[in-house]
């Protein structure tokens, strides 16, 4: 039987890399900001809104906020659908480079003075092609949204 090959998702925001394994991934939407229902916004727990998706709808994250990162606006928004505690949810990005090979990445920990306050959100950096990035845990950056 073949080795099955994992995959890393690199995205952007504010000029600044992140790595996301594509299995924590549902898919990726470009979602115009007009379709975003801002009556659903939570500023405690980051949703923009929420968006339509599927046969219902998604809470939209605007994961920069939480990061102390600008992220950038615009008519549209690149949003990463994945997979929550309660359901999918949206996390706004800038924009997607690409999927790659996670033999193409060198994953060291990351020492905890540089923790984004204390916050756990991620614990790790990528190394690929000379380019440090974020190793970005949904599940964990969701549980971050709960602490302080």
């Amino acid at each position: 039987m073949a080795d099955r090959v994992q995959m890393k998702l690199i995205f952007r925001l504010d000029g600044i890399g992140f790595s996301l394994p594509v299995n924590d991934l549902m898919e990726i939407r470009e979602i115009p900001a007009t379709l975003i229902d801002g009556s659903k916004a939570d500023s405690e727990r980051l949703v923009e809104g929420s968006a339509p998706y599927r046969e219902g709808s998604i809470p939209i994250v605007r994961i920069a906020d939480r990061l102390g990162l600008q992220g950038k606006g615009g008519e549209n928004r690149v949003v990463l659908v994945l997979s929550g505690s309660e359901g999918p949810w949206g996390a706004v990005v800038d924009r997607v480079e690409g999927v790659f090979s996670e033999k193409e990445f060198l994953t060291l920990p990351l020492v905890p003075i540089f923790m984004h306050h204390g916050q756990r959100a991620y614990e790790e950096l990528d190394l690929w092609r000379g380019e440090p990035l974020v190793c970005w845990h949904p599940g964990r950056f969701e549980q971050s949204l709960d602490g302080p």
